[in-house]
């Protein structure tokens, strides 16, 4: 019987050799040739995927995980090919931004344009128009998004700093507590970063402090300003030159109604006078100015702060008074020294005891072995 897997003859792998060894050439070569990538279909496909998703309207939980990744992977793509980032590819983005209407899918579309306009400078003014709208959104973590890619914009782009600066300055007025918050944070980076718009950052930050407003439907706006007394006295201590400016516009932190806010103001103004102690005098005088309507918590603040920066001199002591110091610190080494004295000996009378005990145990142990049996 025949089988048609037996071996074959050392005459036929000889002549099938060579032919296995082109095939082998052949693929390998063909793996090294990569294919050229068609840049204008897969923007055409980039475009066609964030106009299927921005249309959907709530996608179940499976679903928006799957238009999530879809989204990265696109955005990633576009980020990492400057072929697809054409104007058309950029457009559907902020239509995609605008549009979806899963809270989750037009916070990543928010962060992913401020991304682009940093990666793509040309298509800053189109997004950062977005990116105003986005400031409106009913949704907070869009709204801090929109917040956050306006920082990076500015940031990145020095052109562009005018108009973020602006942008965030008017949202400093939002219904949104969040937005007012997070515009403040805003402004002082870029202000931290750029000197030259710190006096119109502090400028802002003073007329919030000093804004009674509570918001609408528990906004809370007391947390704004406890925030803007914070910043502000980050402000004082990255600009040199402003610190007066930093000063006036805390001064009315010190006389607000709500505790919180004046604790922050105390620290900030603390804060900076250390830095700059010719400011101390000024910051103590403020302090204790406020200290007639402060509550009693806030007054304890305020001397705990006022011992800090100019603490009592210490009394002058008399001559006999240092007799009597040095009689006591002669008197108390001399206690040291017999105490050490007294471990020393401690210690001496403890190893002799430990040393008598060994001979005693050697000599047991000789005498039982010089008897007859097991030795020990």
């Amino acid at each position: 019987m025949k089988f048609s897997f037996r071996k074959k003859s050392k005459e036929k792998v000889q002549e099938e050799a060579p032919v296995v060894e082109e095939t082998a050439i052949g693929a390998e070569e063909e793996q090294q040739q990569e294919p050229e990538i068609d840049y204008a279909a897969q923007a055409k496909d980039i475009r066609e995927l964030l106009g299927h998703i921005s249309t959907e309207e709530k996608p179940s939980v499976q679903d928006a995980k799957i238009f999530e990744r879809a989204f990265s992977k696109a955005t990633r793509a576009v980020l990492e090919h400057a072929e697809l980032a054409t104007e058309a590819t950029v457009q559907a983005f902020v239509d995609y931004a605008g549009k979806v209407d899963h809270a989750e899918l037009r916070y990543d579309g928010v962060a992913r344009l401020g991304a682009i306009a940093v990666q793509y400078p040309e298509y800053a003014d189109l997004v950062v128009e977005t990116l105003q709208g986005a400031l409106l959104d009913k949704d907070e973590e869009v709204r801090h998004s929109a917040i956050y890619s306006l920082r990076g914009i500015g940031e990145s782009n020095p052109e562009k700093m005018d108009v973020v600066v602006q942008m965030l300055t008017d949202a400093t007025k939002s219904a949104y507590r969040d937005v007012r918050e997070d515009s403040v944070l805003g402004l002082t980076a870029l202000a931290v970063k750029n000197p030259d718009y710190a006096e119109s950052v502090i400028e802002t930050l003073s007329g919030l402090l000093s804004d009674p407003s509570e918001g609408e439907n528990g906004q809370q706006f007391y947390r704004v300003r406890i925030k803007c007394a914070r910043q502000l006295g980050v402000m004082g201590l990255e600009n040199d030159d402003q610190v007066d400016n930093v000063l006036d516009a805390l001064e009315t932190g010190l006389e607000d109604k709500d505790i919180f806010v004046r604790y922050r103001t105390i620290d900030s103004m603390e804060a900076i006078a250390k830095k700059h102690e010719d400011k101390i005098e000024r910051v103590i005088s403020s302090m204790e100015a406020s200290k007639e309507s402060a509550v009693f918590v806030v007054k304890g603040r305020i001397d705990s702060v006022v011992r800090t920066l100019n603490p009592p001199p210490e009394p002058v002591k008399t001559a006999a008074e240092i007799a009597e110091e040095k009689k006591r610190a002669e008197e108390r080494q001399k206690e040291l020294a017999a105490a050490e004295k007294e471990r020393e000996a401690a210690v001496q009378k403890q190893a002799k005891a430990e040393q008598q005990r060994k001979d005693r145990m050697d000599t047991v142990k000789r005498l039982a072995n010089n008897l007859p049996g097991k030795k020990l």
